[in-house]
């Protein structure tokens, strides 16, 4: 074997997209608003506003991530990022849903109910454990010839 012929084992690059970047940053501001704000039956009329908006941005980044791997033709990952999309976009339905079973108001009280704080903590917790095990999606060992 010459120099300058090695073997050289390369993985499959796994560029963390800057629409991946956002989606991980923003599912988990989302995810932490949606467990601060709702604490306290003060702040519940801000979390419609703070939450939603939230869910539509990591609905649109995870679509923005399903092109960029379509361009890089890495097919596995695009796939993977479906199911992603597919999540976020219940989210972006069960997340209205849960704020509405968690504010209720009877009797001129304000009480939070937990079957909606739940549902707003496992959606925006499933996501984050998608988005993390996507980071492992077929990274398979290439032998370079």
């Amino acid at each position: 074997m010459k120099k300058n012929e090695q073997t050289n084992f390369k993985f499959i690059n796994y560029k963390p997209h800057i629409f991946t970047l956002v989606f991980l940053v923003l599912t988990l501001i989302g995810f932490t608003l949606s467990l601060s704000l709702i604490r306290d039956p003060k702040n519940t009329s801000y979390a419609f506003l703070m939450v939603m908006p939230f869910t539509w941005l990591v609905f649109l980044s995870s679509l923005g991530s399903i092109m960029l791997y379509r361009r890089d033709k890495q097919k596995a990952f695009s796939n993977f990022w479906i199911w992603i999309t597919l999540v976020a976009f219940v989210n972006l339905f069960t997340s209205p849903i849960a704020l509405g079973i968690l504010i209720n108001t009877q009797a001129d009280k304000l009480y939070l109910h937990p079957y909606g704080y739940v549902l707003l903590a496992a959606m925006n917790l499933i996501l984050l454990v998608m988005i993390i095990w996507s980071a492992f999606v077929n990274k398979k060992v290439i032998r370079e010839d």
